[in-house]
């Protein structure tokens, strides 16, 4: 055997351990909850077939595809105190989605409601939008994202409106952190798939609890998830990684 050849195989050998130990890694199982109300440090749950709450209490975790099937319902917790100082918030959200297989798309957009956009009236008030694959390519994803820009100038470049102000009056922007938006080098444009979220919010300062809910689809497909998500409001913000069997 080559010395070439040696190294290819010692290269493999260690790829296999590595993606090995994060998975054992990630043995971690969510929390079960009885009481949403008595949730008091951490802010993202799942929800199971049976409609049960589980606290996402780290970073890493092995999930049961049957536990799980189809759809993972996640939900970050709007309950704060009644002097907290943000009165209304938006979260940016990053799925990447690993396949065994090729999926078709490759970028996918989905903004949920109280997004705005300029108009001749002053603002008008975005719909929906549903997991909408993005039609141009990676390159020109990141090419857009590479200038300074507001949503309108960023609509031009994607030739799609997405990017949005979470507020009537043109404050807080989609745009804020471009960087946040880039696809990053590591993605495996083969067998991945990133989703990109913006949500919307007005602070829950009542006693009840609030949810601020957003879905990831779990085609049988899917073997792990990474999420990255930004907010304003900071405690929501995280990295979240789920091997699924």
């Amino acid at each position: 055997m080559s010395v070439r050849s040696i190294c290819i195989a010692a290269l493999a050998l260690i790829a296999i351990t590595d993606r090995g130990r994060a998975q054992d890694a990630c043995f971690q199982r969510p929390t079960p909850v009885e009481r949403l109300q008595d949730v008091r440090t951490h802010r993202l749950v799942l929800t199971d077939a049976r409609g049960r709450y589980y606290v996402i209490d780290g970073s890493c975790f092995t999930l049961d595809r049957g536990q799980f099937p189809g759809v993972l319902y996640f939900s970050l917790l709007n309950s704060f105190s009644k002097d907290f100082a943000v009165t209304s918030g938006y979260v940016f959200i990053k799925s990447n989605r690993t396949f065994s297989n090729s999926p078709p798309e490759r970028l996918l957009l989905s903004r949920g409601d109280g997004w705005f956009f300029p108009s001749t009236s002053g603002s008008t008030a975005l719909v929906r939008m549903n997991f909408e694959p993005f039609s141009g390519s990676i390159e020109a994803w990141n090419a857009a994202h590479s200038n300074e820009g507001d949503p309108i100038a960023l609509s031009r470049r994607l030739e799609v409106r997405w990017h949005a102000f979470a507020q009537r009056d043109m404050t807080s922007p989609s745009t804020r952190s471009l960087d946040f938006w880039k696809v990053d080098d590591s993605f495996d444009r083969t067998h991945g798939v990133i989703t990109n979220y913006l949500l919307r919010f007005d602070v829950n300062t009542s006693d009840k609890v609030g949810l601020i809910p957003f879905q990831v689809y779990l085609q049988n497909a899917v073997q792990q998830i990474d999420l990255t998500i930004y907010s304003n409001v900071e405690v929501f913000s995280g990295q979240y990684k789920f091997i699924i069997q």
